[in-house]
């Protein structure tokens, strides 16, 4: 009988002391999960055509037009008291004419050259964006363009423990959904995300949301600024009519170079081929870009109401997304070779399954987190077109009309239908490339004042309104 409860006594006892390890474990695994530091990555990434891009082969920066990479050069660089000394600098020193004069002469592998994609949306060359350990100016994107936002980040959050900034690049020429994948799998290993995007970074950054349940529980703030999220009709402009608008980028350039005679003697032998130049290669390229079509104006910007449309083609309104995609395959551009008597390209078929991957059961994973909207609504912006096309399908006349936007991106694109909340805030006096990219006093208030009040108390009102007035009706 005593062995009996002897032996009891010992298994109540190691009973107990499993109980009290077990409960001490649980305890001190719960304190040190509440006294963690949490790691928090702060993403920024830059829009359309500012992710510098490199030939994994050589090495070769080769989109990277003013080489900034060695140099330093900015956008800012180009604008006041700077331009002449930099333009000179740069035509100089940078080896921006030699990679200009290997294009005109037709050098195999020119930088030109590599910007084609196959009918697979994949480069002819291997290519990919250059990454934040990259030790060049390149890491800041193409002519450093997004410096300013990270050093304006880097410096709000430098005080917190385990933030990690730096700058995501994408290859903006391919389909946005490779991207999107990149994205989530950069951010792998962090606890929690805060993205600042501009433009067709907002598509990324929306795309991996959707994409991604663990990003999205994640990200814990989204600033979203200039975002085409219903598209924009500049997309469509560059497609259908590329010619009349390269034309004018043209007359410019060379009105430019007129009024300073020391440049023009420079740069004259490009000049000379420059239509060639840009009709039979430029355009051709943008056209077979996947990245470019999808920014094409989706049935949400065409006909808001599902009845009053903004896009006619051939006297005839787009009010349904099948006559919108049926438009779309209808167009050269949307052909292999630009032949209409070719396949339709495979990013141009499948643009409403493209669409309909923003969604998250029925609702767009922008509004699933976090997220503020910076828009633009004083620029004269393209919201409506009207085509006429011949029954070959060439551009007889492309007419446009504007509305609110930042002169590329619709007020009504960049707030998922022109939304009134106190998570819209619209910026006056910014052009789109200004806004996400140039870091002036007043954005600053409204990022900081965004910033602050989300990581502290992500619901509450920002104290912004008199700054940013809203619309007092849709």
């Amino acid at each position: 009988m005593k062995a009996f409860l002897k032996t009891k006594a010992c298994k109540i006892t190691a009973i107990v002391l499993a109980s009290i390890v077990g409960a001490t474990g649980v305890f001190l695994a719960t304190v040190a999960t509440v006294f963690a530091v949490r790691k928090t990555a702060v993403v920024v990434i830059p829009g359309l055509l500012c992710s510098s891009i490199q030939d994994t082969e050589t090495e070769d920066i080769y989109y990277d037009p003013l080489n900034t990479d060695e140099y330093g050069y900015s956008f800012d660089d180009f604008f006041g008291d700077r331009m002449m000394a930099t333009v000179t600098d740069i035509a100089v020193h940078s080896g921006v004419v030699d990679k200009l004069f290997a294009v005109l002469n037709e050098e195999e592998g020119n930088f030109l050259d590599k910007f084609a994609l196959d009918e697979t949306g994949a480069p002819v060359y291997p290519s990919a964006a250059i990454q934040w350990d990259h030790e060049g100016y390149a890491r800041y994107g193409a002519m450093t363009v997004m410096k300013k936002p990270y050093d304006y980040y880097a410096d709000l959050y430098r005080n917190k423990k385990n933030y990690d900034v730096f700058v995501f690049q994408y290859d903006w020429r391919r389909d946005n959904r490779i991207a999107a994948e990149a994205l989530v799998k950069v951010t792998e290993g962090y606890d929690d995300v805060i993205t600042v995007a501009h433009s067709m970074g907002n598509i990324v950054v929306s795309l991996a949301l959707a994409q991604s349940e663990s990003f999205r529980k994640k990200v814990i703030l989204n600033c979203s600024y200039a975002a085409p999220y219903f598209g924009s009709y500049n997309a469509l402009d560059i497609l259908e009519d590329g010619e009349r608008t390269v034309g004018g980028i043209l007359d410019q350039a060379r009105s430019f170079l007129n009024d300073h005679p020391a440049l023009k003697f420079l740069f004259k032998n490009i000049l000379d081929k420059a239509d060639a130049i840009c009709y039979e290669k430029v355009l051709p390229y943008f056209r077979g870009m996947p990245g470019i079509v999808q920014l094409l104006p989706t049935i949400d910007l065409v006909c808001p109401d599902g009845e009053h449309s903004n896009l006619q083609v051939n006297g005839e309104y787009i009010t349904t997304e099948e006559q919108l995609t049926d438009y779309y395959e209808s167009c050269f551009w949307a052909h292999e070779g630009e032949d209409l008597d070719a396949p339709v390209r495979s990013w141009v078929a499948d643009l409403s399954d493209y669409w309909a991957a923003f969604y998250v059961n029925g609702v767009h994973a922008s509004k699933l987190v976090n997220t503020y909207y910076f828009a633009g609504y004083d620029r004269n912006t393209t919201e409506s077109v009207t085509v006429e096309k011949s029954p070959e399908g060439e551009i007889l006349s492309f007419r446009t009309s504007s509305g609110e936007g930042d002169g590329t991106v619709p007020y009504l694109s960049a707030t998922l239908g022109g939304s009134v909340s106190d998570r819209v805030l619209r910026t006056e006096g910014y052009a789109h490339t200004e806004l996400g990219t140039a870091i002036a006093e007043d954005l600053v208030t409204a990022q900081t004042a965004t910033a602050t009040a989300s990581i502290d108390n992500p619901y509450k009102v920002l104290a912004i309104k008199a700054k940013y007035p809203r619309k007092t009706s849709p």
